[in-house]
């Protein structure tokens, strides 16, 4: 497992959120067939009080204007 820690600082206008810091780290032989996955856990501060969402490889929670999403991708490595 290659855990990584980065830090980001800067505002998103699009999503309207302050993007602090994310850690990324892998599982296994990304790519490969059978193999592991690539991992991302960010956080940010954003105008919402509560929220919650859910895909098929990600999620996101929001509790009191932070915001916590994790996501996966089993077919390249995050940067």
């Amino acid at each position: 497992m290659n855990l990584r820690l980065k830090t980001v600082f800067r505002r998103d206008e699009i999503q309207r959120h302050f993007r602090l810091f994310r850690v990324l780290w892998e599982r296994g032989e990304v790519g490969a067939p059978g193999g592991g996955y690539s991992a991302k856990l960010s956080v940010a501060l954003t105008p919402v009080l509560w929220n919650f969402s859910r895909d098929t490889h990600d999620w996101r929670v929001t509790v009191l204007g932070v915001r916590i999403g994790y996501t996966r991708s089993y077919g390249g490595i995050f940067a």
